[in-house]
């Protein structure tokens, strides 16, 4: 349903962050991810953050596809919408760094 590609890099994003997180002498267990996305590696990431017990956070543009942000939740991510603006764009560093002070 999220493409296998999409999937799969998805699901190596997730398995090296647990890795790091046993590394630093943790678990391996909960903690969360961000990423931002139109909606494919999007639900990639939601999907294997369920997998993996791992909250998946994605900030996608309100213009993306709302198929795709349903989708998104579906998988159990967390949809964040941001106002895209060509004319004055914000670095989406800038937007995730934003997101991750939101979130905790």
């Amino acid at each position: 349903k999220t493409g296998s590609f999409k999937f799969r890099g998805a699901m190596t994003a997730v398995a090296k962050y647990i890795q790091r997180r046993r590394e630093d002498g943790g678990t391996g267990e909960g903690g969360a991810v961000i990423t931002s996305s139109s909606g494919n590696f999007g639900q990639g990431l939601a999907l294997a953050g369920r997998v993996n017990n791992v909250k998946a956070y994605v900030l996608m543009p309100r213009t993306a596809m709302n198929n795709k942000k349903d989708l998104v939740r579906a998988y159990g991510g967390e949809v964040h919408e941001f106002q895209t603006d060509h004319n004055h764009p914000v670095p989406r560093d800038t937007l995730i760094s934003e997101l991750m002070t939101e979130t905790g």
